[in-house]
């Protein structure tokens, strides 16, 4: 069974940390006595620039922030249960009156319209909503999830290629009340650039409205899912 993004982001970071600490003793908890060579730290980072590290950076604490925030809210989860011949058209509009003010996750089944068109067995798979205040505006935060197969290497592979798998988000502040075209609101994203150009991107969009409608006739509550993880 597929692990939640919620649970398995913080178990494939524990393991990517413990993987860096066996190979650099102390590199992982600032302790004075860690130095990392430089070789190491190249070999880590190889394949990504100094701008996409700082980047992926603060899209990976941005999530962390997030995931702690659900745990604390409660841990709020609910599956959205989508028929195969439901994907949205991009001429679709959206429009959020409210979200929950606590942060919640929606899964979203693994339907070929949330498939990645540029990278195989990728998908979105689904987003974090709350409610904020920005600009002086209510508007929904809404923090777009991946899968794909590289999460099942995340403590075997470089710190760079991690960081790469961790941040293939996409966040985006949709301002409450206000009727938008997909593609208009899909601007409004900012994140991973391979995500950000995927139609994929239009549909889980289009679900997000139909999560938070008035009709949640399709949406199925999950408890807590200790039970989900054995």
């Amino acid at each position: 069974m597929q692990v939640p993004h919620p649970y398995r982001y913080p178990a494939a970071f524990l393991a990517q940390l413990a993987r860096l600490e066996r190979l650099s003793p102390g590199v992982t908890t600032d302790e004075a006595l860690a130095s990392p060579s430089s070789q190491f730290v190249e070999i880590e980072h190889a394949g990504a620039t100094t701008e996409d590290i700082a980047e992926r950076n603060l899209r990976l604490r941005h999530l962390e922030g997030l995931i702690a925030d659900w745990h604390l809210d409660g841990g709020t989860m609910s599956a959205l249960l989508t028929d195969e011949n439901e994907g949205m058209a991009p001429s679709a509009t959206i429009e959020l009156d409210s979200v929950p003010a606590s942060v919640s996750y929606f899964e979203l089944e693994p339907q070929a319209f949330f498939s990645f068109t540029k990278q195989p067995r990728s998908r979105i798979e689904g987003f974090y909503v709350r409610e904020v205040i920005a600009g002086g505006r209510f508007c929904a935060e809404i923090t777009i999830v991946c899968d794909e197969p590289a999460w099942r290497t995340m403590g075997t592979c470089l710190y760079a290629d991690a960081m790469e798998v961790g941040s293939r988000i996409g966040v985006g502040l949709i301002p409450l009340g206000e009727v938008f075209d997909l593609v208009d609101a899909a601007r409004l994203f900012n994140g991973d650039a391979m995500l950000l150009a995927e139609p994929a991107l239009l549909q889980a969009i289009a679900a997000v409205s139909t999560c938070l409608s008035e009709d949640l006739r399709k949406i199925t509550t999950c408890s807590p899912m200790s039970s989900r993880m054995s």
